[in-house]
């Protein structure tokens, strides 16, 4: 994970760092679209922990996508080492989406259940046919000298359960679920955790390197994420005096139990197994802080895994069917703010932000009818802890990360009763999510343009709609 990032959370928290102006919006200039630096909104921090955790998870997949850091702690193996990675590896798979990056996954169950990290799948595709989320999966064999090979083809898994706040999520090969499931190792779990000083072995698919990859080295501790980092943001800058301002935020952030180990990680291992000598799992990888070089501080010492209580309690109910939802419509995000982006002098966009210069998404109060009284009060103080969705009396949701979304309330209750997500970067094809009567979600495939596509009844909120986009887009 990049902790330049996880810095900025807390700095924000304490209102260290001032807002500066969102620059720019889908990758287009200033001068094409609204200046919301102009426009001076009074910037304030996220505080739905849904949107925190997702901004955290969001900025380890893309670590997954980026340059490797190319820390590494291993050892010289023996033959303990070698008889684990024999055992082990087969059962050790690449989860990716075929196009933008990848992660590790491994069997943890026969009958094709595959165990990885949340951040992994979260942008993959949908099935228009189910509405459940879809991952290419690449087995590897291993021939007599030890060495694994990938498989030609890959298979195709799908996601029967997530958790965001332990950033684990298990899939299961299609192959399986229609009665086929192929041969494949399992990594069995451990009994107990290890404690600092145990010997312990990563395997994984780092982005630079060769697949299945062996690092070896030992536990460095235990802990909370993000709860535990206090140390590294008091380290990058922040003021001690403001620790227990800092402090009292993080412990309120729903956090995960973890490892930490001397094995050097790189983007691509996320989701891969950690094992102790018996082979046996003690943990699930998920991030490697980078060096840094302008501090002098090298957190790429350590590798951070989800801990096994955590995984035990993941697996604790086995799933029967994938879990079938809409993508949540309140991004992952940092900051947010009331902004006036048609300049009609009336802030019509509850609008959230990574950080300072990369907008997340937007809420779009299409005909200007939320309270007014908090209107006022939010663009003079800053929203403060209001619950969006239903202080806010939105029409349409644009969503930026993790995939592109546009959401529409169309019958006054503040749910999202359309969702249209993305599919592929290039192309306007989509998975359009509708909800039904008793409040389940039905999903087919969609083509043609959201923003010229007719989606309410009412001619000016469809012509607001139409002007909000022209601005942004």
């Amino acid at each position: 994970m990049n902790f330049e990032y996880a810095r900025r959370v807390a700095l924000n928290l304490v209102g260290l760092v001032s807002f500066s102006g969102l620059a720019s919006i889908g990758g287009q200039e200033p001068d094409e679209l609204y200046d919301l630096a102009k426009a001076k909104p009074k910037l304030s921090q996220v505080l739905n922990s849904e949107q925190l955790i997702g901004s955290i998870n969001l900025e380890l997949s893309r670590i997954e996508r980026g340059t490797p850091n190319g820390t590494n702690h291993s050892r010289p193996r023996g033959e303990a080492t070698i008889r684990v990675y024999r055992e082990a590896a087969p059962a050790i798979v690449m989860v990716t989406d075929g196009k933008t990056g990848h992660g590790t996954g491994f069997f943890v169950r026969e009958g094709g259940w595959i165990l990885t990290n949340n951040h992994v799948i979260e942008s993959m595709p949908f099935d228009p046919s189910t509405g459940a989320r879809i991952a290419r999966i690449v087995k590897g064999s291993m021939d007599d000298d030890g060495a694994m090979t990938a498989d030609d083809e890959h298979l195709e898994a799908v996601v029967y359960q997530t958790d965001e706040i332990r950033d684990l999520a298990l899939l299961r090969l299609k192959t399986a679920i229609e009665g086929n499931a192929p041969e494949h190792a399992v990594i069995e779990l451990a009994d107990h955790s290890p404690v600092p000083g145990s010997s312990c072995i990563a395997i994984g698919h780092p982005s630079l390197g060769v697949m299945w990859t062996l690092r070896q080295g030992e536990v460095s501790g235990r802990g909370y994420f993000p709860k535990d980092q206090l140390g590294n943001f008091i380290l990058r800058g922040a003021d001690v005096s403001d620790r227990q301002t800092v402090e009292s935020i993080l412990e309120q952030l729903p956090s995960r139990k973890v490892l930490l180990s001397s094995c050097g990680l790189n983007p691509g291992d996320s989701g891969g197994p950690l094992l102790n000598e018996d082979g046996k799992l003690v943990a699930v990888s998920f991030a490697v802080p980078p060096i840094d070089s302008e501090a002098g501080i090298d957190l790429g010492k350590f590798s951070y895994h989800v801990h096994l209580e955590e995984v035990n309690a993941f697996l604790e109910n086995w799933p029967t069917e994938p879990t079938i939802q809409a993508p949540s419509i309140l991004p992952p995000a940092e900051l947010q703010a009331l902004a006036d982006i048609d300049d009609d002098q009336h802030p019509e966009t509850w609008l959230f932000a990574l950080d300072e210069a990369t907008p997340s998404g937007f809420l779009i109060d299409l005909d200007a009818d939320t309270d007014p009284d908090f209107v006022k009060s939010a663009s003079l103080l800053g929203v403060s802890g209001e619950e969006p969705l239903t202080t806010w009396n939105w029409e349409v949701a644009y969503v930026l990360h993790p995939q592109e979304l546009y959401a529409f309330e169309l019958n006054g209750d503040g749910q999202a009763d359309v969702v249209l997500v993305r599919q592929d970067p290039t192309e306007d094809r989509w998975s359009k999510f509708h909800r039904s009567d008793n409040g389940g979600w039905t999903c087919e495939s969609w083509e043609g343009n959201p923003q010229t596509h007719v989606h309410f009844e009412s001619t000016d909120l469809q012509k607001a709609f139409r002007r909000f986009m022209r601005r942004i887009k």
